[in-house]
């Protein structure tokens, strides 16, 4: 039988276990004066008298505000409201923990019969109540026995207004707590104003005044009920909930700005982010606050200065200069890519100037960064071309007058020798001088090349026929035990050029691959017609669209790190020690072939060997095939995902744009490992691995294998600076796998991804 509560008869079950429960609670009372304490359960109570915490606390109040006139009565209510609602819903929040209540009406339940035993009031629910987790929640309830309405009568106070205000506000604090609802308790009548009970609505803040109405037009004496005032907590939350739409409109404001905008606190941990930035992270606003920034969104390799940067501002130890302002760094995407961003900071400060965290804006500056890169790179190209002219005019020069030398050098040797019998024997010596001037002759002929100012013969050749009459003398001069492969290209494509100048050409390359190789190896000498559609790019040339007939001279020699291929073409420039070389073999070689209208490059790593490839273009009217059979002008088109694998950021970048324009998903790695982790973090179907072959760490073969284990399906084309037929050779693919040499274009590539998608079966190693 419920005797701490009164409630509609179908709910009295839940209301009768809430009694059982807190009665037992409230059965293990222990008062201990000599402790000065009062303990239920595990809980330390205070035993307060009715009369100080409602009559004289109101009064007090009062006082304290009183030059604030008529306010100061209202905002003494306001306080008691507001401090009971706290009281309510902590209050709840432990008992619904303790009794491990999960249902919002079980919640409820232990509140009126919790305000019985602790004496606040007897609870006396009205069937009229609708007890709902929304908007249309309403509580009515009266209250027989409140102690605030039983202190103001004996104390012979009557009131004009409702006294029963920290009941109102601890029970709407417990069912708020409750329901998960924000909601309000009005007390319509009092007995200490003369009415025959304490009589509550409780409803949402939007719903309260309307359930106000309704009741005072269906009640009988309606007219005597108290209108409706929302207390101070509620007048707040509306007041919060206009800084709250205030806040929606400066976010609105900020998603506009088009950068990232992100506010941290003194430790460093997300406060705001607009949704650009949220964006640019790939991550949605709820993941990205209260994160760390420094460890959850910079690369590893930033992370530990920008963060101690950070905490000697925030401790005031360091203040922000100039030189902050558009400083750039990098944050990491979900995805994994590395983001450039050009940064402007403020610091926030509280009232005393006490730093209290920052606020950034951030501009996504990635495509501005590679631009720059870009240019950066073409601007080398550029000073170096201008070094190499400079010194070839020099060289051309030197050349020229030392040339006028020998000739009169030449000139008297001649003399000397007609006047010298055939058996004088100063013959030998004047021979000697003969035989150094057509050294110097030699030396000199070489620096009119490197000056591109030597007297060239153009006709129509045949790069393979360089190649085949040069074998001969290249097997007689070089040593036994390099192999010499020859892989020539049928029809190839015929050029206008000097003969014996690109046989010196091949010469001074095959020379330079025999010295690479001091304990033998495999020089191999290559030929093939290639047509870039647009114009490609490699780090010492630039080559335009065209059709060209390509030379290859690789080696499996020691091969060369980039900081030797940087200055590799310039005159005296050499890696052989004193007395072994001039320094003008390549920078001869790269002349010639400037001067001839081609273009040089060269590929190479430590361990790896070297190939130089050589691209003159093809004489307009000797072009193999019918102009009739042109490939069409747009690459094909293609679907699927693409594991890109490639150590130089400047091709992986381009690489990806290719592959994004002919229609592939693309995840780009900067080596094996990056790309193992990435293909395990992705959960979904990779149909291609496009890997370059040369990389640190882990080679592209070796990544190739890895993959192929777990993925036997997964088709692999490889890519490289080194011909399909050297990769061959050093066991670094299989006869048969895929093969794409740089450069390429984005027609190249597409076609030849296609080619590779459609076969039934790469092989990876023969």
């Amino acid at each position: 039988m419920l005797k701490s509560v009164k409630v509609p008869r179908e709910i009295e079950p839940l209301f009768a276990k809430a009694q059982e429960v807190v009665g037992a609670y409230f059965a293990s009372l222990r008062l201990d004066p000599a402790k000065g304490t009062t303990e239920i359960g595990d809980e330390r109570y205070l035993l307060v008298r009715a009369a100080s915490l409602s009559v004289e606390l109101f009064e007090a109040l009062r006082d304290i505000y009183k030059d604030l006139g008529e306010d100061a009565e209202e905002l003494a209510r306001q306080f008691l409201f507001d401090m009971a609602h706290f009281m309510g819903s902590r209050d709840a929040r432990y008992f619904h923990r303790k009794l491990k209540l999960t249902n919002p009406v079980d919640k409820l339940s232990a509140g009126p019969v919790h305000f019985a035993y602790s004496g606040w009031a007897f609870v006396d629910i009205s069937p009229e109540s609708r007890l709902s987790p929304d908007e249309d929640y309403c509580l009515i309830y009266e209250h027989p026995f409140s102690f605030e309405a039983s202190s103001w009568m004996r104390l012979g106070k009557p009131s004009r207004e409702p006294v029963c205000v920290m009941n109102a506000g601890y029970s709407s604090g417990w069912c708020s707590e409750s329901f998960g609802l924000a909601l309000v308790a009005h007390e319509i009548l009092c007995r200490a104003k003369g009415d025959a009970a304490c009589r509550f609505i409780m409803a949402p803040p939007s719903r309260i005044e309307e359930r106000v109405r309704r009741f005072r037009e269906s009640a009988e004496n309606g007219s005597g009920m108290t209108p409706y005032r929302a207390p101070g907590f509620f007048s707040r939350k509306i007041i919060s909930d206009r800084i709250a739409a205030e806040r929606e409109k400066a976010r609105h404001y900020l998603d506009i700005a088009g950068v990232m905008i992100v506010a941290l606190d003194q430790e460093g941990r997300v406060t705001l982010i607009n949704n650009k930035g949220a964006e640019m992270l790939g991550r949605p606003v709820k993941d990205v606050m209260g994160q760390h920034w420094f460890s959850s969104f910079l690369p590893a390799g930033e992370r530990g200065e920008a963060c101690a940067a950070f905490n000697r501002l925030m401790r005031g130890e360091a203040k922000l200069d100039a030189a902050a302002a558009g400083r750039r760094g990098r944050v990491t995407a979900a995805d994994g890519r590395e983001i450039s961003v050009e940064w402007n900071h403020r610091i926030l400060r509280d009232v005393s100037g006490r730093p209290i965290g920052m606020l950034s804006s951030g501009a996504d500056v990635t495509q501005r960064c590679r631009m720059e890169a870009e240019l950066k790179d073409e601007q080398g190209k550029l000073l170096q071309a201008q070094k190499l002219d400079a010194v070839g005019r020099l060289a051309g020069g030197v050349a020229h007058d030392f040339n006028n030398q020998l000739t009169i050098i030449g000139c008297y040797v001649t003399f000397l020798l007609q006047g010298l019998a055939r058996d004088d024997p100063r013959r030998a010596d004047v021979e000697e001088i003969r035989k150094a001037a057509e050294r110097a002759g030699k030396l000199t002929r070489q620096l009119l090349a490197v000056s591109r100012k030597q007297v060239l013969r153009p006709s129509l050749i045949s790069l393979n026929t360089i190649v085949t009459e040069t074998q001969g003398l290249l097997k007689r001069t070089m040593r036994e035990d390099i192999e010499h492969v020859l892989r020539l290209a049928p029809k190839l494509g015929l050029v206008r050029a000097d003969f014996g100048q690109l046989e010196q050409v091949l010469l001074n390359l095959a020379v330079n691959a025999g010295d690479a190789m001091p304990k033998g190896g495999r020089l191999v000498l290559e030929t093939a017609n290639v047509e870039f559609r647009e114009p490609v790019s490699f780090r010492n040339e630039a080559i335009p669209a065209g059709r060209y007939a390509v030379m290859a001279v690789s080696d499996t020699g020691c091969g060369m790190p980039r900081e030797v291929l940087d200055h590799l073409f310039e005159p005296f420039f050499t890696t052989k020690e004193r007395g072994r070389g001039t320094g003008l073999g390549l920078s001869t070689a790269y002349g010639i072939v400037k001067q001839s209208g081609g273009y040089i490059t060269v590929y190479s790593a430590p361990g790896l060997g070297s190939t130089f490839k050589v691209y003159l273009p093809m004489a307009p009217e000797a072009w193999p095939q019918a102009r009739a059979a042109e490939r069409p002008r747009l690459p094909p088109k293609g679907a699927g995902r693409i594991l890109l694998v490639e150590d130089d950021e400047l091709v992986r970048t381009a690489v990806t744009r290719m592959l994004r324009s002919c229609g592939y998903k693309v995840v780009a790695a900067a080596g094996g490992t990056e790309a193992l982790a990435a293909v395990a973090a992705f959960p979904g179907d990779i149909d291609l691995l496009l890997s370059d072959v040369v990389m640190p760490q882990m080679d592209g073969l070796a990544l190739a294998e890895k993959l192929c284990a777990g993925r036997p399906r997964l088709r692999v084309l490889f890519m490289s600076g080194y011909t399909d037929q050297v990769m061959i050779q050093r066991g670094s693919a299989g006869s048969d796998a895929a093969f794409l040499n740089k450069p390429f274009t984005e027609y190249d590539l597409a076609v030849k991804i296609r080619e590779v998608l459609e076969t039934a079966d790469v092989i990876v190693r023969k």
